[in-house]
């Protein structure tokens, strides 16, 4: 798949996409959740009977770590999953828990739009 950009969202629901700034300019502390979309689409049904097209993505939520690897793509994990040898020190980002009301709000606020 083509990737076409991320979106990312903090605990104080700050959203920023890679149309907003560049991965390496971005806060590095309180990730909830990261997402990578991708140029292809698909179609499903809504609950409100019509069609709408969705570009694909991948999601990384709950994770301790986040990071851009050497080649572009994001990856996240444990401390132990992160490849600290080939990565600029900006490059990493850290996840964070927060209470179930918040995590939800933010999870419910991020994923209002799907559309890349």
């Amino acid at each position: 798949m083509t990737t076409l950009g991320w979106k990312i969202i903090y605990t104080d629901g700050t959203v920023i996409t890679s149309r907003d700034s560049d991965w390496r300019r971005i806060r590095g502390d309180g990730v909830l959740i990261v997402s990578i979309y991708y140029r292809e689409t698909y179609r499903r049904y809504t609950h409100e009977l019509v069609w709408v097209t969705e570009n694909y993505k991948n999601e990384f939520l709950g994770e301790d770590y986040y990071w851009m690897n050497a080649d572009g793509s994001l990856d996240a994990g444990s401390a132990a999953d992160v490849p600290f040898t080939d990565l600029s020190d900006a490059s990493v980002k850290t996840g964070t828990l927060v209470r179930d009301d918040v995590w939800l709000e933010r999870y419910n606020s991020f994923h209002e739009d799907r559309i890349w």
